[in-house]
């Protein structure tokens, strides 16, 4: 008899195959499960081997799981704390590189919904930014060039962004940035690397016409 804290994944009552336990070398067959299901008691019995009845899901019971088990209740606990003050947070974690993002989704954070919600934070900053152009002066005072340059900068972001969330991803603030850096990362990789011929082209023939 074992009686768990938690219901064991993989235990669980079949009519034709029975689940099997193993503790160490020995092996038990899953007969009834009694109790509360959400502390439920599990009865075995010494498995016995049976050529013609195909054996249930085996569950290996062993240290190991228990150490698995406790440090996931723990990760979810600390992903649940943490959960809570990412939510007003979101619109701005949302202009965080496209790879921050992905890491924080084991704390709850959806990638595609915080960058959505940076969009917005973004379109705002683009209207007041476009708003305190008008009053700047224009593109002949300095105050008014960065203020010129930010709203192009924001405008083409934005629309990369937009762009971007269709194909699953989700590229921070200044995506087009970062893009552009992926490139002319990929082009110094790839420079002077020799251009191998096909396996079919034997090159030219001698005697043969230029």
């Amino acid at each position: 008899m074992l009686e768990a804290v938690f219901p064991v994944e993989g235990l669980e009552a079949s009519r034709y195959r029975s689940a099997v336990l193993r503790v160490g070398d020995a092996r038990y067959t899953l007969t009834a499960i009694e109790g509360d299901p959400r502390r439920p008691t599990y009865r075995f019995a010494l498995e016995v081997q049976n050529l013609y009845a195909l054996p249930g899901e085996l569950v290996v019971y062993d240290p190991d799981r228990h150490r698995a088990r406790a440090h996931e209740r723990r990760r979810l606990a600390l992903a649940w704390l943490l959960f809570i003050p990412l939510v007003p947070l979101t619109p701005l974690l949302g202009l965080l590189p496209e790879g921050a993002k992905r890491r924080l989704g084991a704390l709850g954070l959806d990638a595609g919904r915080a960058t959505r919600l940076s969009l917005m934070f973004e379109w705002l900053l683009l209207f007041f930014a476009l708003l305190g152009y008008l009053f700047s002066g224009g593109l002949l005072s300095a105050p008014g060039a960065v203020l010129g340059a930010l709203c192009l900068l924001l405008a083409v972001d934005i629309a990369y962004r937009v762009a971007a969330d269709y194909d699953n991803r989700a590229p921070g603030m200044f995506g087009v940035v970062g893009a552009c850096r992926d490139l002319a990362v990929e082009l110094w990789r790839t420079r002077g690397r020799p251009i191998d011929p096909d396996d079919g082209d034997q090159g030219p023939r001698p005697g043969a016409p230029p």
